[in-house]
């Protein structure tokens, strides 16, 4: 009975090896230069870095992707968001990119939990509408701080600009909002949740726009608490990247092979190393 018993319990182990390798992703081990950039390659999406401003104007055919609608908030009886829709500055439609507008639901939560209550004020605006903006501020003579077509933050469907509730429709002054709870809070706290300070202050000449403490841009939770961290812009923070990446490749670093290595299958991976046995290795990743 115990011959029997131990018979099949190997023929299940060869079985269950067998089924195992045949299911498994092969890969091949990553052993050339370390990426040392402090984001990790699988962080940097470039369609979360596109630049769009009078020194990096986009054309009238960008359009930014997985645009949705944003949801005017309907609260419960205890003031609860029911919908995950956003407290709006107006009843304009607005929209934004799907991940922007699930990281700035997070963040108003966030705001709310900390007493602070926040207005979307602005989302995504087209090509075309900045074109019209812009001409009725040179009819009027009033082009000042107005951005031409192709030159707004805005035509990423990334950037909101996030107000408190006495900026709803009030005319906005940087100097002013930067002393607000408002902003007091995002400055703090806003990278937690993906997005930066856009313009911050004292970096015009890298942005090309004033100071504007309102305008929030989204680029994902490790670039927003690298750029925060370091007091960058995201200019500043792009040259950086095509910097180190250059110096990566430089080195003769692979992008794929070491993107592959940093990121940690499902499923079981055969490595192409052959073990002391003589068989190639089946590595399992787990949490």
């Amino acid at each position: 009975m115990t011959k029997r018993l131990v018979a099949l319990f190997l023929l299940v182990t060869v079985f269950l090896t067998t089924a195992c390798v045949a299911g498994a992703t092969e890969l091949v081990a990553y052993d050339g230069p370390a990426w040392t950039f402090g984001v990790p390659l699988s962080e940097l999406d470039d369609a979360l870095l596109v630049l769009a401003s009078p020194l990096s104007p986009l054309d009238g055919g960008t359009e930014p992707a997985n645009l949705i609608s944003v949801q005017s908030r309907r609260n419960g009886e205890n003031g609860e968001n029911l919908n995950n829709g956003l407290r709006k500055a107006s009843s304009t439609s607005m929209k934004l990119n799907g991940d922007a507008y699930a990281a700035l639901v997070m963040l108003f939560n966030g705001a709310e939990d900390a007493g602070v209550e926040l207005y979307l004020r602005q989302g995504y605006r087209s090509y075309e509408d900045q074109a019209t903006r812009y001409e009725t501020a040179v009819t009027r003579g009033e082009t000042e701080g107005v951005p031409q077509a192709g030159q707004t933050d805005y035509q990423t469907g990334l950037a909101a600009m996030v107000v408190g509730k006495d900026w709803r429709v009030k005319a906005l002054v940087a100097a002013e909002f930067a002393q607000t709870p408002e902003y007091q809070w995002l400055a703090a706290n806003c990278a937690r949740y993906g997005y930066i300070i856009r313009y911050p202050e004292f970096k015009e000449e890298l942005t090309g726009e004033a100071f504007e403490p309102w305008h929030l841009r989204y680029v994902g939770t490790e670039i927003a608490n690298y750029i925060t961290s370091h007091g960058l812009c995201l200019e500043e923070f792009c040259q950086e990247k095509d910097a180190a990446l250059e110096e990566f490749l430089s080195r003769g670093g692979d992008v794929t092979a070491a993107l592959s290595a940093e990121e940690l299958p499902d499923g079981p991976v055969i490595l192409t190393e052959v073990g002391p046995d003589g068989d190639r290795e089946i590595t399992i990743f787990h949490d």
